[in-house]
């Protein structure tokens, strides 16, 4: 599952060497240009494939409300399970017609204990969370779409954010068929980092 996400102060940098853009965010109530976590009804800027493909990249960023408000009115989902999403009736359009990357600087996860583990790349490159996102009372909101948890991640918990790595961004966004195949791969590894191992060296 995903809960919670996170921004680093060099994002914003990072984001642009990778794909070749300087885009401004915006996270929650805060310009998303430092260090912030991002929470379930936090605003978020998402990529999503531009209409016009003005840019070099064909990408847009939009603004976003994270979380679809549930179909039966008790709350808020914040996740889809990617492997059966087109069999969901609150999921499937986004799905083939609305797909969207978040771009993080890693998530957070926490296992039974409620002990918090850090997850970030394993070269220090962006996370781009696999998403979808739908028009809700004049709102654009996203959810996050989850996996099964690959061996970086099992021992936190048995689910895992999909994402893709920057080559694969024009994939997951691509008008064609290319999405299913990330829906169906194994997570490459993570690096991780637990927060009572840090406290256990002093």
């Amino acid at each position: 599952m995903c809960c919670r996400f996170f921004w680093s102060e060099d994002a914003a940098d990072r984001l642009e060497r990778e794909l070749g853009e300087t885009y401004h965010f915006a996270g929650g109530e805060k310009e998303q240009s430092g260090a912030f976590d991002i929470r379930p009804q936090d605003v978020a800027a998402i990529l999503i494939k531009s209409p016009q493909g003005q840019d070099e990249h064909g990408l847009a960023l939009r603004k976003m409300t994270w979380g679809f408000p549930s179909p039966k009115g008790n709350g808020l989902l914040i996740n889809a399970r990617a492997e059966t999403a087109d069999l969901k009736p609150t999921f499937s359009e986004a799905l083939a017609y609305h797909r969207c990357l978040i771009p993080a600087s890693g998530f957070y996860e926490w296992d039974k204990d409620k002990n918090r583990a850090t997850f970030t790349s394993e070269d220090t490159s962006l996370l781009y969370l696999c998403g979808i996102y739908q028009l809700v009372e004049n709102m654009e909101r996203f959810v996050v779409l989850t996996t099964d948890a690959n061996a970086s991640m099992i021992p936190v918990h048995d689910r895992m954010p999909l994402f893709v790595g920057k080559d694969a961004v024009s994939n997951w966004l691509g008008k064609d068929d290319g999405y299913k195949g990330i829906i169906s791969s194994v997570m490459p590894p993570l690096s991780c980092k637990r927060d009572y191992e840090q406290i256990s060296l002093f």
